[in-house]
């Protein structure tokens, strides 16, 4: 595993440990499960394109809820360092990933709104006509 593949996944375990100890006590009212990917997808995409808004797809409760934990993660993803094509291409199996795990319910529409986003702006499309 390369180290910035370990990387991506230790942000998303600091944000999934946060969320999930004493048994979920920071998840907020109804959280779906998507917006932990989603917010890990979302630090990624705003690398691939400056112009990238990520208020559009994450919710404030969100940043809220998780905000003794957003430091350590958004530093951490912040040690990626790699030419914009080759974080699409980790855009791209980081959604694959999540997409398996992540399923029905637990799939909020701004999860579904941000696969069609990565899906335009990954390599050959590679997620384009993804359904949930």
């Amino acid at each position: 595993m390369s180290t910035d593949v370990q990387k991506l996944w230790g942000a998303f375990s600091i944000l999934g440990d946060h969320f999930s100890r004493l048994g979920g006590a920071a998840r907020y009212r109804n959280m779906p499960e998507s917006d932990i990917p989603l917010y890990i997808g979302c630090q990624l995409a705003a690398s691939i394109s400056p112009a990238f808004d990520r208020s559009q797809y994450i919710s404030p409760a969100f940043l809220e809820s998780a905000k003794p934990v957003l430091a350590e993660v958004n530093a951490t993803i912040a040690e990626i360092q790699q030419p914009p094509d080759t974080f699409a291409t980790l855009l791209a199996e980081f959604v694959s990933y999540a997409e398996q795990k992540v399923k029905g319910s637990d799939r909020a529409e701004s999860w579904c709104r941000f696969v069609e986003w990565a899906g335009a702006h990954t390599p050959n499309n590679s997620l384009q006509g993804r359904r949930p």
